[in-house]
């Protein structure tokens, strides 16, 4: 993924092994607080990857509010999404639809074909040049607050299939994806193990350059 010598896999040692990361330049590799992240350093990455939900989906809602100033339930065409639950009974091009997998709708789903409970779209994997099409996807799931979505997920009575959006995933939904560009921020967790498996999957999505985001500095006085 990423070529010897690289900032991505120095900064990526440096937090396997344990160390506090500074501020600064890194080679390719830009470390800023959370404070100084930007809208235009958003809008020139592939992703944000981060670690908790709750980051996850406060990103989902400001790049789609606020930056591409949508403000709708459903997703647009072009918009990224994410399918949040397996689904081995639909297959396109030898790929099942699957927990993680990452795409674009290629539609505009439209109130003719919402029930109230399901809505259509077509959803095509970045991996694969075709495409799942008339996917019925889960609106109940898909708008719930994040606090409702795990019942929802495990609720063997609901309608269609799960999906959420992906302009921000997690490390662990990140597993074994790959970026040219992107931005990781960190979330503290008081299990170190955790932390240092979390901030290396996330930094090491990423093949040519990286923002890696700390929390801001809390100063006393």
């Amino acid at each position: 993924r990423q070529g010897k010598g690289s900032a991505i896999l120095y900064i990526a040692d440096l937090l396997a092994e344990g160390h506090e990361i500074s501020c600064g330049y890194y080679g390719d590799v830009l470390v800023i607080e959370r404070k100084d992240l930007t809208d235009d350093m958003i809008r020139n990455s592939n992703i944000i990857v981060c670690g908790t939900n709750k980051t996850r989906d406060y990103y989902n809602t400001y790049v789609r509010n606020n930056i591409l100033g949508i403000n709708t339930r459903l997703p647009m065409n072009g918009e990224k999404i994410i399918c949040r639950k397996n689904n081995w009974t639909i297959e396109v091009a030898g790929i099942s639809l699957a927990n993680g997998l990452i795409g674009n709708v290629i539609n505009v789903p439209s109130i003719d074909n919402l029930s109230g409970n399901t809505f259509t779209i077509d959803f095509k994997p970045d991996l694969l040049d075709a495409y799942f099409a008339n996917l019925k996807c889960d609106y109940k799931y898909f708008i719930a607050p994040l606090e409702e979505k795990k019942f929802l997920k495990d609720n063997k009575y609901g309608e269609g299939n799960k999906f959420e959006f992906a302009y921000a995933i997690t490390s662990h939904l990140a597993q074994g994806a790959q970026y040219p560009c992107g931005i990781y921020i960190q979330d503290i967790f008081p299990n170190r193990d955790i932390q240092k498996n979390l901030d290396y999957t996330g930094i090491t999505r990423f093949s040519q350059k990286a923002i890696f985001v700390l929390p801001n500095r809390k100063f006393f006085f």
